[in-house]
């Protein structure tokens, strides 16, 4: 693994990104990461658990705490048609009053983003999980989302999802079809519908759905707004497509991303409704059947 410190990582990593990649292939694998603060400060701590704060970031890494982005992934992404980029974020978790200086670990939240290869801003966790959505990154972890039809959170485990995305040009309009199609069980329900009905069952696929729709939307629109930067890499999918029209937007693609319309499609199922049919605790008659 590698951690770009904070002021490193808005002054530019091109060179340091090209110094790394001259190295054995082997390391072209290696996780790419941006610290809050300098680097040296992470990489100093003495997790109280693992042998290092290099391994609780790969842990970390590797259970889809956070993106997930390698050496290789992060020069395709800051040379490829986008030349942009976003890397996991790493802050440090305050210590305890009875821990030991250093004695601490490091945890993943957020992302920074690059425009060619230079840092521009950070993003949310909350934004970062909407970006994995649009970058088919989600692998499998617990999605918590209001139902409709009724006050209360209703928690899914796994997520599993694909998605796919289809580029169209109409006119002078630019337009992604971002096409998701994503399913879980429930393991909690905070709600007082009972999900074995099927109806209720379909209403709470349809606040999944919509929860799913508004997670894409918001990251793209705070991206898009904010930094005009192509992490989604959309460039790639309409030079794909649309190689002639490409040639006349590739220069200055920034400005044209930036007027890109994303339209979601998102199918959304419940697949089990689990063990769990109503908050417990609450009374049987106030329990919504249908």
């Amino acid at each position: 693994m590698f951690i770009f410190g904070e002021s490193v990582a808005k002054a530019g990593i091109r060179e340091h990104l090209d110094f790394l990649i001259r190295f054995p292939s082997s390391r072209e694998r290696a996780y790419m990461f941006v610290s809050k603060g300098e680097a040296r400060n992470t990489l100093e701590l003495f997790p109280p658990i693992e042998s290092s704060s290099a391994e609780v970031l790969r842990r970390l890494t590797d259970l889809g705490i956070g993106m997930r982005v390698t050496m290789h992934q992060l020069s395709l992404m800051i040379s490829g048609d986008s030349r942009a980029a976003v890397l996991p974020m790493i802050h440090i978790l305050p210590k305890t009053k009875s821990a030991e200086p250093f004695q601490t670990i490091p945890y993943l939240l957020g992302g920074a983003v690059f425009k060619d290869d230079k840092m521009v801003g950070v993003i949310s966790e909350k934004v970062t999980r909407g970006v994995m959505w649009l970058r088919n990154e989600i692998g499998e972890y617990t999605l918590v989302f209001e139902a409709k039809g009724a006050e209360g959170l209703v928690s899914l485990k796994p997520v599993k999802a694909t998605i796919k995305l289809i580029p169209k040009i109409e006119g002078d309009k630019w337009k992604m079809i971002v096409r998701v199609n994503t399913h879980g069980d429930i393991i909690q329900n905070g709600t007082s519908m009972d999900p074995m009905n099927p109806k209720l069952l379909k209403e709470m696929s349809k606040g999944f759905e919509e929860d799913v729709q508004e997670r894409i939307m918001s990251a793209f629109n705070e991206v898009q707004l904010r930094y005009k930067a192509d992490i989604f890499e959309f460039g790639k999918a309409f030079h794909r497509k649309y190689p002639k029209q490409w040639e006349k937007v590739q220069d200055h693609w920034d400005m044209q991303f930036f007027k890109v319309q994303v339209i979601p499609k998102v199918k959304a199922n419940i697949t089990k409704p689990g063990l769990i049919s109503s908050p417990e605790g609450l009374p049987r008659e106030e329990v919504k059947k249908k």
